[in-house]
């Protein structure tokens, strides 16, 4: 893993450095030119172009690791420049010996040193990065070319060069790799850190959301067309409505699967009143949800008919067909009376009883022959006086009434 001062960040790509290495390549390896790389001990003169050309292009000075870079590109062959694709791919000096492309000759101490004129060469020595007056240098040996260039202390502890975009790519992987060992230390799944990052921007953009949305519900709610829906309290819908689809949806959906149910357990059954297919609720007489909001069924009015009617749902008591026609006018009011026999209630009658004739003969020969009553007397037949629906009918009654058991019995 390298670290932050192993890498030499530069603000150009090969892309853009390439054609201008290859122009001044062959005059920097030119063992016959006073300034190449291998007897330099000063690099402004291999600075300049780089110099020029950022004015040219970027409006701007390169930096020092620009030039650390362009001196070190100045260093290989040329068939490395001409393949070389990312900056990444070149391999410094540094502090490791494997896969390296510079080999670490030796350090000169140059405060004991002099130069060819019996001076003290201290100062007289730059890095190949333009810092200058440097006391201690490096010689490295470019295993690629075999020029030896100068290099100061701080550089010579530098590993990669890589450009912005690599750059990134390096910090990100980094990071990625410090995230993996701290999950593995504190015993979490592989991803755990990164997950969190997701679901924190989602947290971030779903709040961001809410307060857009909540901005323009106020202003919603402040035209006067719209209101907060009756369920969820959350939800802004228009004021001819009163529940919000998503409150309503789930309730339609859950009545459907109701409905589906109860269809596949008791089956359908026809409407009486509109013959529409409806849910059988086991019942013999039945109304759809539509049809008994107005009407109902009821049993006719006489207590022997089991004729059932659809009416209106306000009706009280009628009669059906049949019964209306043995119907007659009461003799005190205009109500119709059914006019049927009170023992067998089938019969028509006369007017002038509550019998029909074989009813009446069935009674009288039951009177002939009597039961008893509690007081072990013979029971005799009686006519009912009291009002109410029984007025007029006969019975058997104790025969010592009042004074008996008042036992009766109605035929």
């Amino acid at each position: 893993m390298l670290t932050k001062t192993q890498i030499r960040r530069v603000s150009f790509t090969i892309d853009e450095i390439r054609p201008l290495v290859l122009k001044h390549i062959d005059d920097a390896q030119n063992i016959q030119n006073p300034d190449c790389l291998m007897k330099s001990t000063v690099y402004s003169v291999w600075h300049t172009p780089l110099i020029i050309f950022y004015d040219t292009y970027k409006d701007t000075n390169p930096s020092m690791t620009d030039k650390f870079a362009f001196v070190i590109l100045l260093s290989y062959p040329k068939i490395i420049i001409q393949n070389l694709q990312y900056m990444q791919q070149l391999s410094l000096f540094g502090t490791r010996d494997d896969n390296m492309d510079f080999i670490y000759n030796n350090k000169l101490d140059l405060s004991n040193t002099e130069n060819h004129y019996g001076e003290n060469a201290h100062g007289s020595y730059d890095c190949i990065c333009s810092y200058n007056g440097l006391r201690y240098i490096h010689y490295v040996e470019n295993i690629h070319s075999g020029i030896t260039l100068v290099v100061g202390s701080e550089c010579i502890k530098q590993h990669k060069l890589l450009s912005p975009d690599e750059y990134k790519k390096v910090i990100k992987n980094d990071k990625q790799l410090k995230e993996r060992q701290h999950e593995i230390k504190e015993g979490k799944q592989i991803g755990y850190y990164q997950a969190q990052k997701i679901l924190q921007k989602l947290e971030k953009a779903n709040k961001k959301l809410e307060d857009q949305k909540s901005k323009e519900n106020e202003k919603l709610l402040k035209n006067g067309n719209h209101h907060i829906c009756g369920l969820c309290k959350t939800n802004i819908i228009t004021i001819t409505l009163k529940y919000c689809h998503q409150c309503v949806s789930p309730i339609i959906s859950e009545n459907k699967k109701m409905e589906c149910s109860i269809v596949r357990d008791y089956g359908l059954i026809e409407c009486q009143n509109c013959n529409k297919n409806y849910i059988d609720k086991k019942i013999k007489h039945y109304l759809c949800c539509a049809c008994i909001k107005t009407d109902k069924i009821i049993k006719c009015k006489t207590f022997a008919c089991e004729t059932f009617m659809i009416v209106d749902k306000n009706t009280l008591d009628v009669y059906c067909d049949d019964c209306e026609k043995t119907c007659a006018p009461c003799v005190d009011c205009t109500k119709q009376i059914i006019t049927e026999c009170c023992h067998c209630y089938v019969k028509k009658i006369n007017n002038q009883t509550l019998y029909c004739d074989d009813c009446y003969e069935f009674i009288n020969n039951k009177i002939d022959i009597p039961s008893k009553c509690n007081c072990g007397l013979f029971m005799v037949k009686k006519l009912v006086k009291k009002m109410g629906v029984n007025k007029g009918r006969f019975g058997f009654g104790c025969s010592n009434f009042p004074n008996g058991c008042n036992k009766f019995v109605m035929f």
